[in-house]
């Protein structure tokens, strides 16, 4: 993912203000948007603490959705979250 400047510097900004595992989700979607399934497989986390953080996230304005997908195990269309650009 390529980074501009401002966007690094924000980043960099709300680094104190996140948990964790909020950025360790953060990390993970900046390499590529996921399902809240996909960050667990990704991360070795249950998928139960992942979705709190995701809606955390959400709240706090750093993801958003971008899609959806279709998940073999659930048979169900899930949300796929990228990091949202911060300004």
């Amino acid at each position: 993912m390529d980074l501009q400047a401002t966007t690094l510097e924000s980043w960099i900004k709300i680094q104190p203000e996140i948990g964790r595992r909020q950025k360790q989700i953060l990390d993970v979607l900046s390499i590529k948007p996921m399902s809240n399934r996909e960050i667990s497989k990704f991360t070795t986390l249950p998928i139960n603490s992942i979705t709190p953080r995701v809606h955390e996230l959400r709240k706090k304005g750093l993801v958003k959705a971008c899609g959806e997908v279709f998940d073999g195990q659930t048979k169900r269309n899930v949300i796929v979250w990228k990091v949202e650009e911060v300004v």
